[in-house]
């Protein structure tokens, strides 16, 4: 069975711990370097989403998501949240980006100061 790329990432890592409490400190650097490097190019296939982010994400309605979550959950690009079980996650590189999710939530919380002020 094929490993998860979070677990491949994280058994490099362990390894690279492993060589340096063995001395082989320039091996592990290499290694936690590479793990680095892979880890940053593959942020949006290791980020997940709760389904209100997705959905800000995206600009799709949270229905279009759920949609289509089981068929995404047995691709592997979904799940259910493993700390908070009422949760749905999608993998962000699934999802079309409609805008900067940053953007959006400055954005909210600017909104809901100036209503906060106006009461």
């Amino acid at each position: 069975m094929t490993r998860e790329l979070e677990d491949v990432l994280a058994g490099i890592r362990e390894d690279a711990q492993a060589l340096r409490r063995r001395g082989v400190t320039g091996m592990a650097d290499a290694l936690d370097a590479v793990a680095g490097e892979v880890h940053r190019s593959a942020e949006p296939y290791l980020t997940w989403l709760g389904e209100r982010d997705a959905s800000i994400y995206s600009g799709r309605p949270r229905a279009w998501l759920r949609a289509r979550f089981y068929r995404w959950v047995h691709e592997g690009n979904a799940r259910v949240n493993p700390v908070n079980l009422r949760e749905r996650q999608y993998r962000q590189c699934l999802l079309p980006r409609r805008s900067d999710l940053e953007a959006v939530r400055a954005d909210a919380r600017r909104t809901a100061r100036g209503e906060e002020r106006g009461r």
